[in-house]
């Protein structure tokens, strides 16, 4: 079974299958983080599928990006600060401390995993799932 979830702005988190969908105008195929269309029939929460496109109303997104982002969300999740810590873009502020400006990886590992991803910022942050 094919299936997709989707972020609607209207109906919040919504799954359907897509594996009867012949309809499919997508022109990078279905990437995480592109805009789409749905078309369905009947309610949301156990629609038909009848087409999925590109949307007009935000460009796609570069898939590079679309990569990047998943590296992140795979560092975050796994909480491994040396994969944050080469995806990161340096100088980078960090609110640590009162805050301090790191200018290097090896300055950014040294700060510690346990640092970053504490228990109070597990328990605010938002799941960090595709």
């Amino acid at each position: 079974m094919n299936s997709m979830t989707i972020q609607s702005a209207d109906a919040g988190i919504v799954s359907f299958d897509i594996s009867e969908v012949a309809d499919k105008d997508l022109a990078d195929g279905l990437l995480i983080g592109n805009v789409i269309t749905v078309t369905y029939e009947g309610d949301i929460d156990a629609a038909q599928v009848t087409r999925l496109a590109d949307s007009d109303a935000v460009p796609a997104l570069a898939t590079d990006r679309l990569q990047m982002a998943a590296d992140i969300i795979t560092a975050v999740n796994s909480g491994s600060i040396e994969l944050l810590a080469s995806l990161t873009n340096y100088p980078v502020y960090v609110d640590l401390d009162g805050g301090m400006t790191v200018e290097t990886a090896d300055e950014f590992k040294a700060l510690g995993a346990d640092a970053l991803f504490t228990d109070a910022w597990w328990r605010q942050s938002p799941p960090w799932t595709f």
